[in-house]
């Protein structure tokens, strides 16, 4: 009866608006596919691909590992399908949000980007936040703390201290119009090593983490997409995924 159950929700998601070509995918000329077996798989492969002269996804480089949140993934706020095939992304549930989300600001320790970079840049500091406190009207946040007159929150991400945010991108996540308790602060970034998760971010080496930002161009509108493979054989034909 399950079986019977879950493939009819399939067939209903597949019918869905929620099948529609998202604006963000459609207007894109650079894509960041990272996906991983499953909803619970904390191991992942990230594949850039671009838009060649016939709007066709165009591979770009060869297969990238990656790590990503510790209990595998869950449907993003704002991206989520029905509730039985994945599981809702919450704050601290140590899942990656799914979904197409815009990449950028860059940032890292460095007061300037590589001059091969060619996206917005937020050289971090000392007083460098990304607020994760709930009850925080600055949650979800990536911001200088001492340019804000009051501080209200009680916990966040004191960025220049975790060293895999040497280099990075914000992944624009529950930023517009934030849902409290959905999830905060979502990066790409450098990871602890390999087989090593993180708490909800993608992570991967130095090296293929430099080629990722020094490849992005923000006049192309790069977007992220996170997905498990069961939601990408469900979703590759309705969003003319590569």
């Amino acid at each position: 009866m399950r079986k019977i159950l879950y493939a009819t929700l399939l067939f209903l998601l597949t019918q869905s608006a929620f099948c529609a070509i998202p604006s963000k995918l459609a207007a894109s000329q650079q894509l960041v596919l990272v996906k991983s077996s499953d909803w619970n798989d904390n191991h992942a492969t990230l594949q850039r691909y671009q838009r060649d002269t016939h709007h066709q996804w165009e591979k770009i480089g060869a297969p990238i590992p990656v790590m990503i949140g510790k209990n595998g993934t869950a449907w993003g706020v704002d991206q989520q399908g029905n509730n039985d095939l994945g599981p809702i992304k919450k704050e601290g549930d140590g899942r990656t949000p799914v979904g197409i989300y815009t990449i950028g600001p860059l940032f890292g320790f460095a007061a300037q980007p590589e001059k091969t970079m060619h996206s917005e840049y937020f050289p971090l500091t000392d007083t460098s936040i990304c607020v994760d406190d709930v009850k925080s009207v600055y949650y979800n946040q990536l911001l200088d703390s001492a340019k804000v007159p009051t501080p209200d929150w009680n916990s966040g991400e004191k960025m220049l201290t975790v060293p895999g945010y040497k280099w990075g991108s914000q992944v624009q996540y529950n930023s517009y119009k934030p849902v409290v308790g959905a999830g905060s602060c979502i990066f790409i970034h450098i990871w602890k090593g390999q087989d090593m998760p993180t708490t909800g971010c993608v992570a991967m080496d130095e090296n293929n983490l430099l080629t990722v930002l020094n490849w992005l161009n923000r006049n192309k509108k790069p977007v992220l997409l996170v997905i498990p493979a069961p939601a990408f054989k469900e979703l590759q034909s309705s969003w003319k995924l590569p």
